[in-house]
């Protein structure tokens, strides 16, 4: 269920125009010109499934552009069914990246 659910997230944000990976890589990533979205399991129970969707933005890019693209994937996230929440927007100093992570749930019942 898990890894199926997280490739469905990853392919619907890249449809809706989103530069959208599977988040911890392993492999180094340049800094991104443009906003990049990670996602990764935050946690799975019997009751509920749960990804950090992360969007990272650069500083020329600024923490509003940040937030706001946040709130663009949540209508995506929504029609799969996930129960969203969008947490501050935050910046780096090591990275040098502004980032959201929006919460995605989803019920076990109604998880795939």
């Amino acid at each position: 269920m898990g890894k199926q659910r997280i490739l469905a997230v990853i392919a619907a944000l890249q449809s809706a125009g989103f530069r959208a990976e599977r988040g911890y890589p392993g492999k180094g990533m340049p800094y991104p010109d443009a906003p990049v979205v990670a996602v990764s399991l935050q946690e799975q129970t019997r009751e509920r499934f749960t990804l950090a969707v992360r969007i990272y933005c650069a500083v020329p890019q600024g923490g509003i552009f940040c937030e706001d693209r946040a709130m663009d994937m949540v209508p995506v996230l929504e029609n799969l069914g996930a129960d969203c929440t969008v947490g501050a927007c935050g910046f780096d100093g090591k990275s040098g990246l502004f980032s959201v992570c929006v919460q995605a749930r989803w019920n076990t019942a109604s998880a795939e």
